[in-house]
């Protein structure tokens, strides 16, 4: 019962006690009005229900789960064991009933065309017999809808932890391509600026490496983090590229987001979007409400040559992967290339704004 849950288990035992109730209480209605409430009358009647608990009880608790699905023919050999063992009380609790019914006065009324006592006899065993097989029966089926749901649980239990060990391999495949794409700058960076330069690289590596420890983070974290990127790009930008950067997050809104799920579209951003002879273009927007958060970003197009071997594409594959295991349906990406302009565009929009570690 510990492996269906507690709210699960919760549940099961609520379902039982007001099953049992019910049917336990429809054998008083079957009482006489002229019989009254006798109370040994009632502790017969309610052992009528005890019996048939005790056979589901067995096949739901013992039966079931030792013989059923090892052994199925020990199995229906031991059910048909337990019927004939608690037929005989069974049949003596209903006597006992039909005694003391007799006892304060009352008898049944004679039925036209009755057969004798040993035809009635043999129709109350029969009666019984059934009852005791449906008891038995429901609870094997109860034992195996809740096995099939621990196998469900388990089977989808195995599925996350897959997706959390494919996502947590993801980020940190993130980082050497993160390092090896700034490290690929850093000659330009260290000189226009090389304190800043240094010291901003570090404090980006740190976070990158420390940073990842869990599947989700506040969106304010991974917008600080592509801030100080940004200000590290900034140092080599020249005055024919035009930068446009625009976070707008809701303060109110308790956003979070796949950690550095942006920083391969930003880097790629001025990977692709920059030329050292024309004019050149990199807008980023990154918004987020309780409902929907957006990243799109707008950069011209002056793609690598083949001899550019730093990796363009698989940094993508990656951001796809990603996106595919933390959101999900929960996500769309648009981007492609608009030829007329010659721009490159990248749209993420996300619907699953309050993201916690995936579960």
């Amino acid at each position: 019962m510990r492996e269906i849950g507690r709210k699960a288990t919760y549940s099961i035992v609520v379902l039982h006690l007001v099953g049992w109730l019910i049917i336990s209480l429809s054998s008083i209605l079957f009482i006489p009005p002229e019989l009254g409430y006798d109370g040994r009358l009632l502790l017969y009647r309610f052992s009528v229900p005890f019996v048939l608990a005790v056979a589901f009880y067995i096949a739901h608790f013992v039966l079931t789960p030792l013989l059923f699905y090892r052994h199925r023919r020990w199995f229906f050999l031991a059910s048909l064991l337990l019927i004939v063992l608690l037929l005989p009380l069974l049949q003596h609790m209903h006597e006992l009933i039909h005694l003391r019914e007799e006892q304060l006065g009352w008898m049944p009324p004679e039925i036209p065309g009755a057969h004798p006592v040993p035809h009635m006899f043999s129709r109350f065993v029969f009666r019984d017999i059934v009852s005791l097989l449906l008891s038995v029966m429901v609870g094997t089926f109860s034992q195996m809808s809740i096995h099939g749901y621990q196998l469900e649980a388990q089977r989808q239990e195995m599925e996350k932890q897959r997706t959390r060990d494919e996502l947590e391999n993801l980020r940190f495949q993130i980082r050497p391509h993160f390092l090896l794409n700034t490290l690929n700058n850093i000659y330009a960076l260290i000189a226009f600026n090389p304190q800043k330069a240094l010291l901003d690289l570090s404090g980006l590596s740190r976070s990158m490496l420390y940073g990842m420890k869990t599947n989700s983070i506040p969106i304010k974290e991974e917008i600080q983090f592509l801030t100080d990127y940004i200000n590290l790009m900034r140092l080599r930008l020249n005055d024919t590229v035009e930068l446009k950067v625009n976070f707008d997050i809701d303060p109110n809104a308790d956003v979070h987001v796949a950690p550095y799920v942006f920083i391969t579209l930003v880097e790629n951003a001025f990977k692709h979007g920059i030329s050292s002879t024309r004019p050149s273009f990199i807008h980023i927007n990154i918004t987020a409400g309780k409902n929907q958060m957006t990243c799109a970003i707008d950069n011209s197009n002056y793609p690598k040559d083949l001899t550019d071997k730093s990796g363009h594409g698989i940094g993508l594959m990656q951001v796809e992967r990603r996106l595919k295991l933390a959101y999900g349906k929960q996500y769309e990406w648009l981007r492609g290339v608009d030829e007329k302009t010659n721009t490159y565009y990248s749209k993420i929009l996300i619907y699953d704004t309050e993201m916690r570690d995936y579960r």
